[in-house]
């Protein structure tokens, strides 16, 4: 018996010994062997097999077998394969080596390439895959932002070993070793129901160094939700999707390996842009899921990197409850790139993980409105048991030291209150305690003034939410006139856009100029030199009561009454038909106004910043709308009966592969007693300048077409950039036609002689190259126009116009003004 119980004690150790090690499930990290960075999409096999699975975005991975997992055969696109000896089962670190292997030395292959039927049965299946064309759904995300400073061993050395240490190079050494330059941390809940209704509500955030939420919204405009799109935007650039019409015939694609599931497979395949194809493309890697031939992960990257921000994403998609592939995690890295950094460079992160996933909520439409995202009050006051719910990894030791460190820097430098001034720079408007200073006033120049400085101050927040009231003084060098204004502005509920404004101004506008009243103003639009070449004004004073509000989410309607006298600069005078006057020849009018507006851009989304709004553009047009009844007589003691109605349709159409066009369309009439304070004036740019400009008539003289009813068709093609490689030198060919047509009526031409219309129709084309040369945020360019047809000029050289260009773009944020 005792020597039965020895045997049988140690067989029950040897059973207990096999137990203990033997692992049918391992889970661990996968890391670069040298930078220990997370490889995200490595394939794992266990044991030699066919089946395994991948690590996610963040490198992690759970394996599991049906027998005991005794190695692990890794493989990964660009890394040595290696197969690992497990020794334990949990958190498992294995680090692979990158190869000399560079995927765009790969060759097309010759005859039938295999991946190209995958990518194909990809294509047909985009609209069932993609999560925002089959469906509504909510989610929760949680998104984290970390920016670190990177500085080359050379210029380290260099620093260290000249005769005299910088002890700030030191003491920057030693911050960035301990933490990271910037940290910032939100959790959202976003909403969507197709085809195009979707809002985002950043519910806390976290921002180092700030207690201001809005750096929040950056991080949810660096790339597209899902990979599906025929053109997938990185900030504000666009490439054309792999996955998109006729893609194999500008991408090589290449089947690099299978991964085999319990019911379905993965295929792993790689893309660049084919040798000779010259676009804007991304290279990287797609895994394509069996079922449903949907995307599983895609890591993606610009083939071509440019000055600026480059990004390069990673997405990761499961099955969500059997039925639909949802991203669930996502990440972008960004590179900032700049002419001469001093061996200094700054790099960024962003992780996203989607959580709490509900597929075809009962949605309601009056859950949507034209924000597609904004910023809980609260967000920034989260307790910490809020952050340790929703955070995917804890803080690391770097992260606290960030959040302590920067927190308490921004304190001492007070870097909320320099965010606060920089909003309102961007929104035009500088604040000095409880007032604003109105920046547009403090300097313009039109040809009529030259140079006009100005001063303009307005109430803020400070004082009132719902009341601000201000005005503005201004002087013209060349005019040598003061101009001033003051206004009121009512918001009686703080969520909608209703306002009540009442004004005065004394000030000088374009002689027959048309105003929009709420059309967004964007200061890099090149429209924004037409003063420039306005060199006829009218003097006005008038007073006006407005109210103007947002209805059926995308219109945004406007009532007005103008008390409205108008005074001629110039020569020019009114005959008066009136054969009572002694004098005939007028030369001021008074004018008792009424009118309705509005401004439509269906689908148009905002993101709320503070209370500003910023625009993220639509691709349908953009429709404005003004009528104006002038009445004679009554109250306001009107000089003149008259109608003016004018409209305006502004479209933005993206071609893939084939550029953009911009399309803008103007018309007006104008009846009943119209001097030429109520007629048209044709949009002319042409006089002492060369600076094109949008929307205009280049090589028309200033001031040469008026008119009572007429219709301006402005049209303009940007073909895609050129390639060259100088990488300041992106040439963008683009075409221009304008045609306009523009009558003047028998009793305006009697009433004002010295002018004359363009009935028989004004024509101009022209061709530019755009980009000639491009800095970070800019490029310049040059184009040629040419006046020909009915108003061609006897002299040829007079029907050339020789004008620069200027473009503007920002990497960061993907705003769009419509004007």
């Amino acid at each position: 018996m005792k020597g039965l119980s020895r045997t049988s004690f140690f067989f029950v150790l040897l059973l207990s010994t096999s137990i203990v090690y033997s692992q049918k499930s391992v889970s661990g990290k996968v890391v670069d062997s040298k930078t220990l960075e997370p490889l995200p999409f490595v394939n794992l096999v266990a044991n030699g097999s066919q089946k395994g699975v991948a690590t996610d975005i963040d490198g992690k991975f759970d394996l599991a077998n049906w027998r005991d997992i005794t190695s692990i055969s890794c493989s990964y696109v660009g890394y040595e394969p290696l197969d690992y000896k497990v020794s334990k089962s949990e958190n498992i670190v294995i680090e692979l080596k990158r190869k000399a292997y560079d995927l765009k030395s790969i060759d097309v292959y010759p005859g039938d390439n295999p991946a190209h039927r995958i990518i194909d049965l990809v294509y047909q299946n985009r609209d069932k895959n993609n999560p925002e064309k089959n469906g509504s759904f909510t989610y929760e995300s949680y998104n984290k932002l970390v920016a670190t400073v990177l500085i080359d061993s050379a210029t380290i050395q260099k620093n260290l070993a000249a005769d005299s240490v910088d002890e700030d190079f030191v003491s920057f050494l030693d911050f960035i070793e301990n933490q990271n330059l910037f940290l910032m941390e939100s959790v959202t809940l976003r909403k969507f129901k197709p085809p195009n209704q979707s809002s985002e509500k950043v519910l806390a955030t976290r921002v180092s160094g700030l207690k201001n939420p809005q750096f929040a919204l950056v991080a949810h405009q660096l790339q597209d939700f899902t990979f599906y799109n025929e053109v997938f935007y990185l900030a504000d650039r666009e490439y054309i999707n792999p996955i998109s019409k006729n893609s194999t015939s500008k991408y090589l694609f290449v089947l690099e390996d299978t991964l085999l599931h319990e019911s379905d497979s993965t295929f792993i395949i790689s893309f660049r842009p084919m040798r000779g194809k010259h676009f804007d493309g991304l290279s990287g890697l797609l895994y394509i899921n069996t079922n449903g031939y949907a995307i599983e992960k895609v890591l993606a990257e610009p083939t071509v990197y440019t000055k600026g921000v480059n990004i390069t994403i990673q997405q990761n998609y499961k099955l969500i409850d059997g039925r639909k592939w949802f991203p669930v995690q996502t990440k972008s890295d960004l590179t900032f790139l700049a002419s001469d950094t001093g061996g200094i460079t700054v790099e960024g992160r962003v992780n996203g993980y989607y959580e709490n996933i509900v597929l075809d909520p009962p949605l309601k439409r009056k859950e949507f409105s034209h924000l597609a995202m904004e910023i809980d009050p609260m967000a920034a006051k989260k307790p910490d048991e809020f952050w340790e719910l929703h955070r995917k990894n804890e803080l690391t030791v770097r992260d606290k030291n960030t959040y302590h460190f920067i927190d308490s820097l921004g304190e001492e430098l007070n870097l909320d209150k320099k965010m606060y001034v920089l909003n309102a720079f961007i929104s035009g408007k500088a604040p000095i305690k409880f007032i604003n200073i109105d920046l547009d006033q403090l300097l313009k120049i039109n040809g009529y003034e030259g140079v006009r400085l100005g001063l303009g101050i307005h109430t803020n927040d400070r004082i009132s939410k719902r009341i601000n009231v201000g005005g503005y003084g201004a002087y013209g060098i060349k005019d040598k006139a003061w101009k001033y204004g003051t206004d009121l502005n009512i918001k009686p509920f703080l969520r909608n856009d209703l306002t009540f404004r009442f004004s005065y101004i004394n000030d000088v506008f374009e002689t027959g100029g048309t105003e929009f009243y709420n059309k967004p103003k964007s200061p890099l639009n090149p429209s924004m030199y037409r003063p420039l070449y306005i060199k006829t004004m009218d003097t006005r004073e008038r007073y006006q009561a407005l109210v103007q509000f947002r209805a059926f989410r995308y219109l945004q309607p406007y009532f007005f009454v103008n008390s409205d006298l108008r005074m001629y600069n110039d020569s020019y005078r009114f005959v008066s038909p009136d054969p009572s006057l002694l004098n005939p020849l007028i030369a001021q009018h008074q004018l008792a106004e009424v009118g309705v507006g509005f401004r439509f851009a269906y689908n148009e989304k905002y993101i709320r910043m503070n209370s500003n709004e910023i625009s993220l553009g639509t691709k349908a047009p953009v429709l404005f709308f003004k009528f104006t009844q002038g009445i004679k007589g009554g109250d306001l003691e009107g000089d003149l009966q008259y109608q003016r109605i004018e409209g305006k349709a502004v479209k933005l159409q993206k071609w893939r592969a084939l550029g953009r066009t911009d399309l803008a369309i103007t018309g007006g009439i104008a009846t009943g007693e119209t001097p030429r304070a109520i007629l048209f004036n044709a949009p002319a740019a042409f006089w002492k300048y060369n600076i094109s400009v949008d929307q205009a008539f280049q090589t028309m003289r200033i001031n040469e077409f008026f008119s009572n009813q007429f219709a301006n068709v402005f049209a303009k093609h940007s073909f895609p950039s050129i390639y060259t490689p100088v990488k300041e030198i992106k040439p963008v060919i683009v075409l221009y036609y304008n045609y306009g047509i523009g009558v003047m009526n028998s009793s305006s031409k009697r009433s004002s002689p010295t002018l004359r219309d363009y009935s028989l129709g004004f024509q101009e084309a022209g061709l530019g190259i755009d980009q000639l040369w491009t800095t970070n945020y800019s490029g310049l360019g040059i184009g040629a126009f040419y006046r020909f047809g009915a108003y061609e000029m006897s002299a040829p050289i007079d029907n050339w116009a020789i004008k620069l260009t200027f473009s503007f773009t920002f990497n960061i944020v993907n705003s769009t003004s419509i004007q």
